[in-house]
């Protein structure tokens, strides 16, 4: 407020002790009495002496620091004291803002993900390469002669490792596990559905025709979606595209075993309840849409890597019977003029080592027990011709596989006499042997190759001498 006549009166008294003189004088119309001149005089003659600057002197020293001190406090209150929002506006608006965000970070990454498959798919990807490598053993197959052993031998051999590469290109534990899940439909309680079941046999056969069904009624119930404006329909429509959508996801974790295709599909279900925002609805809808045809591709690259990877097996198998057969002079490429895929090749170079008299065709047996072609009979051969024959040693050396257990016992030995050297040989094939089974159970080996491998040393054990106990005997 603006100070008073008596305000500065009572200010010049206080400064200059005049004992409340000049507070009297600014009341002096108000008063009665004969001594007002007299006052007045007074006051006059005072007033000389008295100069205002001294009186009320200016002071911003103290003026300055109140201002700075105000503003201080009131930018540390902006700062650490929560703004002021009882109804939720301001925070909700900031919820808004972070999924917008993290939105437009999702939706990079699709689009990013998108571009990459179709780079892959125009430049023809694994799947050109498996494809030339298999037509390439075709053509190969139907030009194998019986008599040039030799030759196809070779072939085979080339053919061989190309193809072993790419089915070590192309295998992994996920996919090879999602090929050997059982195709049952035996599910409990309210989460029956067989449309899992049957996702899962199309897949390890190369299809999606079922998966792309879901995918097109999943659009539908969008479309529906974006147009409806009634919250109740809204809701049942966003819970039903949510336990679809919920359904897929639990699929490609369970069974298909596929990370990508998982991503997708949860990073689908986390736009969906972005969508139920309104002020980004329409965003996240399209964001939603992009992340189910990023899914669509993802199945379809996993049932292309399952197809590659059946084929691939089929070759290796019709591989192995073709070499029982270059060995009995059977291969003849003008029986394969009806063969289409590689399961053809293996099932008819099994039925023909069938009707050959070697036994299943699947599975290896060079056991001295097992039947072969001929007359039968004992061969007329002397031992005691002398020959070129040089009795040599190879100079390779074993390599130890895992020790799980190892137990050193105190005793005497046996009378009979046995060779050292034999028992060190004997030690080294069963080393060999529990290498070959760590190999095979971490999925080192093609299944083309196991059954030969492994028949290869189940024959050794029968061949060692009858006298001296193997080292599994003695353990």
């Amino acid at each position: 407020r603006k100070p008073t006549q008596s305000d500065a009166a009572r200010r010049i008294d206080r400064h200059s002790g005049s004992k409340d003189l000049f507070v009297t004088v600014s009341q002096l119309e108000a008063s009665a009495g004969e001594y007002k001149p007299l006052v007045a005089s007074n006051a006059e003659q005072r007033v000389e002496s008295i100069k205002p600057v001294d009186v009320v002197p200016f002071r911003w020293e103290r003026r300055t620091g109140y201002a700075a001190l105000a503003c201080l406090g009131l930018l540390f209150a902006l700062v650490v004291i929560p703004q002021f929002d009882p109804f939720g506006r301001v925070e909700a608006t900031q919820q808004v803002r972070e999924q917008q965000e993290e939105l437009r970070k999702t939706r990079k990454t699709t689009l990013a993900r998108v571009e990459q498959i179709k780079k892959d798919n125009e430049h023809g990807g694994t799947a050109e390469e498996v494809d030339k490598a298999l037509e390439k053993l075709k053509a190969s197959y139907r030009k194998m002669e019986p008599k040039q052993t030799q030759q196809n031998k070779n072939v085979l051999t080339g053919h061989r490792k190309a193809i072993g590469d790419q089915w070590k290109r192309i295998s992994n534990r996920q996919l090879q596990k999602m090929l050997s899940k059982p195709d049952s439909d035996q599910q409990f309680g309210d989460n029956f559905n067989l449309s899992p079941s049957k996702w899962l046999r199309e897949l390890q056969k190369g299809s999606t025709e079922s998966l792309e069904k879901e995918f097109g009624e999943l659009k539908f119930d969008l479309q529906k979606l974006r147009k409806t404006t009634d919250p109740s329909e809204r809701a049942e429509l966003q819970r039903k595209i949510k336990k679809r959508l919920q359904n897929l996801a639990n699929f490609s974790t369970d069974k298909a075993g596929s990370n990508e295709f998982t991503i997708a599909l949860k990073r689908a279900l986390k736009q969906l309840e972005m969508a139920k925002s309104l002020e980004m609805s329409e965003e996240a809808m399209q964001a939603l849409q992009e992340s189910l045809n990023l899914s669509k591709m993802e199945a379809k690259q996993l049932a292309q890597a399952a197809k590659n990877l059946r084929e691939l097996e089929d070759a290796l198998k019709s591989m192995q019977m073709a070499a029982k057969l270059n060995e009995m002079e059977r291969v003849d490429g003008q029986q394969c003029e009806g063969c289409q895929s590689m399961s053809d090749y293996a099932e008819l170079y099994a039925q023909m080592i069938a009707e050959a008299g070697m036994g299943d065709g699947n599975k290896t047996d060079n056991s001295r027990d097992s039947e072969g072609l001929g007359r039968g009979g004992v061969t007329n051969e002397d031992d005691f011709l002398k020959t070129d024959f040089t009795d040599e040693k190879s100079k390779s050396r074993t390599r130890a596989g895992k020790i799980l257990l190892s137990m050193k016992t105190k005793g005497v030995a046996d009378d009979e006499e046995f060779d050292p050297d034999w028992l060190n040989y004997s030690e080294q094939i069963a080393i060999v042997k529990q290498g070959l089974r760590e190999a095979i159970e971490q999925e080192q080996i093609p299944p083309g190759y196991v059954d030969g491998i492994r028949g290869y040393f189940d024959n050794i054990d029968k061949v060692l001498k009858p006298d001296v106990p193997s080292v599994s005997d003695e353990q």
